[in-house]
């Protein structure tokens, strides 16, 4: 009698890459799509290699991708070309590569197969055509070919693609470049600006790292993976990682754990509305930043009736899986066929919207062992912020009114004209409420409107303009009114927060002459040879006290204070100051309430339309903090806060914890318990303690280079000769008597040149006395 019981069959992982099942589930999408899969694997590995380019040849339904590298000898097409091959990989390092686990090139030669796509490699003077066989085995056919000697180029070969995959030759609109040109676009970018950080890692993660070690690699090995600030314990270094527990190993390195941002792609890098949201993604213990992108173009169509597209990038590289953009009843809606989730808010139904969306993150969540990522769940809120903000100013650039023609359009038409009339053709400053006068009778009489709000010129209107006509506009003066200064420290010179001040500010790069020896000051001095960083106060109350203690002075600290968010003038100075200086600190003294949060996080927060920043700067917060508040509180310190009846708080929630990175017992503090902390609450030694031990912990002395070195020193020298002139010249001079009919002479002078203070006519009547 034979048995009913199913044979026991085992298989190693490399045969689930020979079956159409298995594949789908290493590569991450649906066999229909494994001929862009193959495109998108060699592009990625391209990129990363660096000088990648492409070649299209749509006749022979061929695909040329090229690198710059050394090229690949024939040993490496024989290594890295075998799916028997174990699994190799830095991916677990979370250095926000692109591909998710090491599976490229393996699924990318199992792919070839499966779909009949021919495979030739051409390096180093030779042309491999490789071909993986039923077993497993690979083939692979040399000859010799004229190719560069330090560069590899795939040649992809579609024309026996088998008829259930989508040939991406097949396009209706022409070849689908996006799996090409994505790469293309951020090749050379790094998504991380340094090593990752312990704090990426859940203990479980870390440990399946160090369980993959050698036995003999050391805590000090280990350790250079990650960026750390300072040196670990000198009695620890020699350790074997695999000897200390994962609580221990994750606690020793996270207490010295540096700082590691994310880079975006950048809003030039696709056309569009521009959106960049930041976030932290929260998995156990670990958290793990994010930065969401989103570029969104609209066009008319019928209402509720538009076809929306979307294209998601995940690390500078395309996705495979698919992702639905609908909008519903004028709600944007996302989905990644796992989670979907929808936007309170609406925007104009009557648009077909296409947007782009890019998450960059040193691990993004992936829902199969393939690549699919699992968004929604991760980054649900930050997309949809994304999504809602470009598609409604996508949506409002292209809506017109009854003659046709916008307010953007109209300002667009306008505003040479306008500034040309202000500034008598750029001469002169033009204030950017003078262009919305200036400009406002023709914007009105072309739009057919009666009027429109101040600030939506000066805030969007105008900065819209400058940012889409940057030849034009280069050389425009256009100055935005002071809200606030700047008080240099030893000089006690003050600059208003204005656009003008901070552009003659920012102007001064060297040592400025002096107009006479004995007027030579520090304040002389380019701004970064004055002060190493600013301490940012959210009001001018606390001014007098700060000046007066002298902690400026003594940790080379500039003062900044405005009458709430910062403005562009102070964002401005802060990125050319860390532009010259890396080291130069950035410390913030905010109210712990919703205002204050918000505050302290957009000092230095792009904003798209007035100001991007071109360096990832952070601050070091003072006071009120969430800790401080707490403690303030139990004090009795805290008052109760009013809040708008119609304020969502649930969203207002997220956004103050991802957003504004406030903790989540301070948000519910803040929007539950509707509490709020001042700065008024500390004691004036209390505030000024908090301010010197920052500024110990994080500052130090400002140092001339050589110009002002030797410059400084020509003229001091100078000074100090001349003063001992003075004193002697002084003696003199007090022997003269004052000239008969002075005050007469005085008149004569200021009737001849009416411009003269009375004391500048005296001064020229003494230069001409002989002593």
């Amino acid at each position: 009698m034979m048995s009913d019981t199913p044979i026991t069959i085992e298989q190693h992982d490399w045969q689930r890459f020979l079956t159409s099942d298995g594949l789908a589930e290493k590569a991450g999408c649906s066999p229909n799509r494994f001929a862009y899969m193959v495109i998108k694997e060699f592009a990625d590995n391209a990129a990363d290699i660096g000088g990648y380019t492409y070649r299209i040849a749509s006749d022979e339904k061929q695909i040329f991708i090229h690198n710059s590298g050394a090229g690949l000898s024939s040993g490496d097409i024989s290594k890295y070309f075998s799916i028997k091959r174990p699994l190799r990989s830095s991916k677990h390092w979370r250095r926000g590569e692109r591909g998710a686990l090491g599976n490229g090139i393996r699924a990318a030669l199992a792919g070839c197969r499966i779909c009949k796509i021919g495979l030739q490699i051409l390096s180093r003077g030779f042309a491999y055509k490789i071909a993986l066989q039923d077993d497993g085995e690979v083939e692979i056919i040399t000859t010799p070919q004229e190719t560069d000697k330090e560069a590899t180029t795939i040649l992809l070969n579609f024309s026996e693609l088998i008829d259930s995959t989508i040939s991406p030759f097949s396009h209706p609109d022409g070849f689908d470049e996006k799996y090409l040109e994505t790469q293309r676009i951020t090749q050379g970018q790094k998504v991380t600006s340094d090593k990752p950080l312990p704090s990426w890692f859940k203990k479980e993660d870390l440990n399946v790292i160090v369980q993959s070690l050698t036995e003999d690699m050391t805590l000090f090995e280990f350790s250079q993976q990650f960026n750390l600030n300072q040196s670990l314990p000198k009695q620890d270094i020699n350790k074997q990682v695999k000897s200390i527990p994962i609580k221990d190993l994750m606690a020793l390195l996270s207490s010295v754990q540096g700082k590691t941002t994310i880079n975006p792609i950048g809003k030039e890098a696709y056309e569009g509305k521009y959106k960049k949201v930041e976030g932290f993604h929260e998995d156990g213990e670990a958290k793990i930043p994010f930065t969401v992108e989103a570029w969104a173009t609209a066009k008319d169509a019928p209402k509720d009736s538009g076809h929306h597209n979307i294209s998601i990038i995940t690390n500078r590289t395309p996705i495979l899986g698919t992702a639905q953009l609908s909008v519903n009843s004028g709600r944007p809606k996302f989905s990644d066929n796992e989670w979907f989730q929808s936007h309170k808010n609406q925007i104009n139904r009557n648009k077909s919207y296409s947007v782009t969306l890019a998450v960059s993150s040193p691990f993004i969540p992936i829902i199969s062992s393939g690549k699919m990522p699992s968004l929604v769940s991760s980054y649900g809120r930050e997309i949809l912020d994304a999504l809602y903000t470009t598609m409604k100013s996508a949506g409002a650039a292209t809506t017109k009114n009854k003659s046709g023609i916008n307010l953007i359009e109209a300002g667009h038409i306008c505003m040479e004209e306008a500034y040309n009339k202000v500034s008598s053709n750029g001469k002169y400053w033009a204030n950017a409420r003078q262009l919305m006068y200036a400009a406002r009778p023709n914007m009105l009489r072309i739009t057919g409107l009666s009027s429109f709000g101040d600030s939506h010129f000066t805030q969007t209107i105008l900065p819209l303009f400058l940012q889409n006509y940057p030849e034009l506009t280069a050389s425009w003066k256009v100055a935005y009114d002071k809200r606030g200064s700047v008080i240099q420290p030893h000089t006690g010179r003050t600059v208003g927060l204005g656009t003008v001040d901070i552009d003659r500010m920012n102007q001064q790069k060297t040592l400025t002459p002096m107009d006479r020896i004995s007027s030579f000051r520090y304040s002389e001095a380019s701004p970064e040879r004055r002060f190493g960083g600013i301490l940012f106060v959210e009001k001018e109350g606390f001014n007098q006290a700060i000046t007066d203690s002298g902690l400026l002075e003594k940790h080379d600290i500039a003062l900044a204070s405005t009458k709430g968010n910062s403005v562009v003038a102070l964002r401005v100075l802060l990125d050319e100051m860390v532009s010259r200086n890396s080291n130069f600190k950035v410390f913030t003294m905010t109210d712990f309430d919703i205002s204050g949060t918000s505050i302290k996080t957009t000092l230095t927060k792009d904003n798209e339309l007035r100001y991007t920043f071109r360096n990832n700067i952070r601050t070091i917060p003072i006071c009120v903090t969430w800790p401080q508040a707490e403690e303030l509180h139990d004090l009795g310190l805290s008052e109760p806060v009013a809040l708008d009846k119609g304020l969502d708080t649930e969203n207002k929630f997220e956004f103050l914890v991802r957003q504004n990175n406030v903790d989540y017992d301070g948000a519910r503090f803040l929007l539950y318990d509707k509490r709020r902390v001042e700065i008024n609450a500390l004691t004036t030694e209390e505030i000024l303690t908090l301010i010197e031990k920052a500024f110990k912990k994080h500052t130090q002395k400002v140092l001339p280079d050589r110009e002002h070195l030797v410059g400084a020193w020509k003229e001091q020298l100078l000074a100090a000769h001349l003063a001992k002139a003075e004193t002697e010249m002084k003696s003199k001079l007090d022997l003269l008597q004052v000239p008969h009919g002075l005050l007469s002479q005085v008149e004569e002078m200021l009737e001849q040149d009416p411009k003269l203070s009375w004391d500048e006519a005296v001064r020229k009547i003494a230069s001409q006395t002989t002593v």
